[in-house]
C-alpha cells in the first residue's frame, strides 16, 4: 500500500509472478503515484521541470524522469494513419548534445554557449530535420528525419508507416518526397513555386503547426537532440487536445500512457533542461 492506497495484486498461474493494474505503466513502483494528476496536469500547461517539481512537490531530477516515462510511453502508441490530402515539410532545430559530459573526450570540441548560431550558413549537419505530416482531419505526426537536408530514406521511414496508399501527399519542391511517392506509389503535389489560390492542394497547415512548435519550445531554452522526439509528442498531444478542457486532457494524457505496457524504461537522466 501506498499511504493508504490498497493495489490488488494479481497471481499468474503460468509463471507465479504476480503483478497489479499498473505494473509496466509509467506509474509502476513509484513511491508517490497520488502525486502523479498533478504531475500530468503540469504537462498539461507546458510548465518546466523546475516548475512542476516544486508544484508537485518532487525533486527535480524526480519530476525529470518522470516526463520522459509519460513521453516514451505516449511514443509507444500506435501512429494515426493520415488519409485524403495530406501536407508534409521539415523544419529544423539546431543539434545539441546538451547535457552531455567530457565532450571534448566524447566529440572532441568544447562545449558551446546556449543560443550559439551555428558555424556555417543555410542547410547543414548542425541542424536536426525534424519531418512532420498532417493531414486536414488535424492529424499530426511529427519525427526526426536525421540530420541536414532529408534523405529518401529518411522520408520513407517516418511517412510510409502512417501515410494511407489512397492520399495525396503535397509538400515543396524537394526532390526527396517525390522520388519517396514514387517508391511507395502515392500520388504526390508538389507545390514549390505556385500560389494556392484557393486550391486544395497546400501546405500552410503544417507550416502554421511549425510555427506554433517553435514558439512553444522557446520555454525550454533549448532541448537536448536525444530527447527532441518525446517533446515532439508532448506538442502533439497538446495540439490535439487544445479544445478540451485541462482537466479532462489531463485524463487523457495519464490514460493513454497508461494503456501502454512499457518492457523497458529509460535510466535516469544526468542532467535536466535548464527551462
Amino acid at each position: 500500500p501506498v499511504k493508504g492506497i490498497v493495489k490488488q495484486r494479481y497471481l499468474c498461474k503460468s509463471c507465479g509472478r504476480t503483478f497489479t493494474d499498473l505494473t509496466l505503466t509509467p506509474l509502476a513502483y513509484s513511491k508517490k503515484q497520488p502525486r502523479w494528476g498533478k504531475f500530468v496536469r503540469c504537462m498539461i500547461e507546458g510548465m518546466s521541470v523546475r516548475k512542476t517539481a516544486k508544484e508537485v512537490g518532487v525533486s527535480v531530477p524526480t519530476a525529470f524522469f518522470w516526463r520522459h516515462k509519460v513521453l516514451a510511453a505516449l511514443r509507444s502508441l500506435d501512429k494515426p494513419v493520415l488519409a485524403g490530402v495530406v501536407e508534409s515539410d521539415e523544419t529544423y532545430f539546431r543539434h545539441s548534445l546538451k547535457g552531455v559530459r567530457r565532450l571534448r573526450e566524447i566529440v572532441g570540441r568544447e562545449p558551446k554557449k546556449r543560443g550559439k548560431p551555428a558555424t556555417k550558413r543555410g542547410l547543414s549537419r548542425e541542424q536536426v530535420c525534424v519531418i512532420v505530416a498532417r493531414d486536414r482531419h488535424t492529424l499530426t505526426v511529427a519525427e526526426i528525419g536525421g540530420r541536414g537536408v532529408p534523405k529518401v530514406q529518411a522520408v520513407k521511414k517516418v511517412l510510409e508507416p502512417i501515410l494511407d496508399k489512397e492520399s495525396v501527399l503535397c509538400t515543396d519542391g524537394a526532390s526527396s518526397y517525390k522520388r519517396f511517392c514514387s517508391e511507395i506509389g502515392v500520388a504526390h503535389y508538389s507545390v514549390s513555386g505556385k500560389r494556392a489560390n484557393g486550391s486544395i492542394y497546400h501546405i500552410n497547415n503544417v507550416n502554421n503547426w511549425h510555427g506554433r512548435l517553435k514558439s512553444w519550445m522557446v520555454r525550454f531554452k533549448g532541448v537536448a537532440t536525444k530527447y527532441l522526439n518525446n517533446y515532439l509528442m508532448w506538442f502533439t498531444f497538446l495540439d490535439r487536445t487544445s479544445r478540451v478542457s485541462p482537466i479532462s486532457a489531463s485524463k487523457q494524457m495519464l490514460t493513454e500512457s497508461c494503456s501502454v505496457l512499457m518492457t523497458e524504461i529509460k535510466p535516469r537522466a544526468s542532467t535536466v533542461d535548464a527551462a
